[in-house]
Protein backbone atom coordinates (compact mmCIF):
# COMPACT_ATOMS: atom_id res chain seq x y z
CA UNK A 1 0.00 0.00 0.00
CA UNK A 2 1.07 2.90 -1.26
CA UNK A 3 1.47 6.23 2.12
CA UNK A 4 3.18 9.09 2.30
CA UNK A 5 5.97 7.04 4.67
CA UNK A 6 6.67 4.96 1.89
CA UNK A 7 6.40 7.49 -0.82
CA UNK A 8 8.70 10.29 1.01
CA UNK A 9 11.69 10.35 3.14
CA UNK A 10 11.47 11.66 6.59
CA UNK A 11 12.55 14.83 5.72
CA UNK A 12 10.55 14.92 3.07
CA UNK A 13 7.19 14.36 5.32
CA UNK A 14 8.96 16.85 7.67
CA UNK A 15 8.93 19.48 5.01
CA UNK A 16 5.45 18.61 3.85
CA UNK A 17 3.96 19.27 7.47
CA UNK A 18 5.38 22.21 7.43
CA UNK A 19 3.97 23.44 4.12
CA UNK A 20 0.38 22.56 5.11
CA UNK A 21 1.33 24.34 8.12
CA UNK A 22 2.00 27.30 6.37
CA UNK A 23 -0.76 26.79 3.52
CA UNK A 24 -2.98 27.48 6.68
CA UNK A 25 -1.78 30.94 7.32
CA UNK A 26 -1.63 31.92 3.93
CA UNK A 27 -4.74 30.80 3.17
CA UNK A 28 -3.97 27.86 0.50
CA UNK A 29 -5.63 25.25 -0.15
CA UNK A 30 -3.20 22.76 -1.45
CA UNK A 31 0.36 22.06 -1.10
CA UNK A 32 2.90 20.71 -3.44
CA UNK A 33 6.32 18.05 -3.00
CA UNK A 34 8.00 17.42 -5.51
CA UNK A 35 10.51 14.18 -4.07
CA UNK A 36 13.42 14.22 -6.37
CA UNK A 37 15.10 10.91 -4.18
CA UNK A 38 11.68 9.31 -4.87
CA UNK A 39 11.05 10.32 -8.04
CA UNK A 40 7.44 11.35 -7.02
CA UNK A 41 4.94 14.26 -7.15
CA UNK A 42 2.49 14.61 -4.15
CA UNK A 43 -0.18 17.35 -4.15
CA UNK A 44 -2.33 17.55 -1.08
CA UNK A 45 -5.71 19.06 -0.12
CA UNK A 46 -5.45 20.76 2.90
CA UNK A 47 -7.53 22.98 5.55
CA UNK A 48 -7.65 24.31 9.02
CA UNK A 49 -3.63 22.94 9.16
CA UNK A 50 -4.53 19.25 7.86
CA UNK A 51 -3.68 17.60 5.31
CA UNK A 52 -7.72 15.94 3.74
CA UNK A 53 -6.32 14.02 1.04
CA UNK A 54 -3.29 13.86 -1.49
CA UNK A 55 -2.39 12.51 -4.30
CA UNK A 56 1.00 10.86 -5.66
CA UNK A 57 2.49 10.59 -9.66
CA UNK A 58 5.80 9.47 -11.11
CA UNK A 59 8.04 12.94 -11.83
CA UNK A 60 11.36 12.10 -12.34
CA UNK A 61 12.34 15.99 -13.19
CA UNK A 62 11.05 19.40 -12.38
CA UNK A 63 9.23 19.01 -15.99
CA UNK A 64 6.96 15.90 -14.79
CA UNK A 65 6.46 17.29 -12.03
CA UNK A 66 4.69 20.33 -13.39
CA UNK A 67 2.91 18.52 -15.91
CA UNK A 68 1.52 16.22 -13.44
CA UNK A 69 1.19 19.35 -11.15
CA UNK A 70 -1.51 20.51 -14.14
CA UNK A 71 -2.90 17.51 -14.52
CA UNK A 72 -4.13 16.94 -11.31
CA UNK A 73 -5.43 19.99 -10.72
CA UNK A 74 -7.26 20.21 -14.06
CA UNK A 75 -8.93 16.68 -12.71
CA UNK A 76 -9.78 18.53 -9.30
CA UNK A 77 -11.22 20.80 -10.82
CA UNK A 78 -13.62 18.76 -12.82
CA UNK A 79 -14.73 16.62 -10.04
CA UNK A 80 -15.23 19.95 -8.65
CA UNK A 81 -17.79 21.01 -11.15
CA UNK A 82 -19.40 18.27 -11.04
CA UNK A 83 -20.07 17.72 -7.70
CA UNK A 84 -21.41 21.47 -8.11
CA UNK A 85 -23.76 20.53 -10.93
CA UNK A 86 -25.33 17.18 -9.17
CA UNK A 87 -25.45 19.74 -6.19
CA UNK A 88 -27.39 22.56 -8.73
CA UNK A 89 -29.82 19.68 -9.89
CA UNK A 90 -30.64 18.32 -6.77
CA UNK A 91 -31.50 21.38 -5.43
CA UNK A 92 -33.55 22.44 -8.59
CA UNK A 93 -35.26 18.91 -7.86
CA UNK A 94 -36.39 19.16 -4.18
CA UNK A 95 -37.31 22.99 -4.83
CA UNK A 96 -39.67 21.81 -7.82
CA UNK A 97 -41.16 19.00 -5.56
CA UNK A 98 -42.14 21.20 -3.01
CA UNK A 99 -43.56 23.56 -5.29
CA UNK A 100 -45.54 20.56 -6.32
CA UNK A 101 -47.02 19.63 -3.17
CA UNK A 102 -47.68 23.44 -2.52
CA UNK A 103 -45.64 23.69 0.64
CA UNK A 104 -43.82 26.48 -0.17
Amino acid sequence: MLTLETLLTPTERDQLKAMVKQATVSGAQAVRLHSEASGVLVVGICTGGDLLTWFATPAHNAIEADVAQSVILAGIAQASAAVAALQTGASDIAASAIAKAGMH
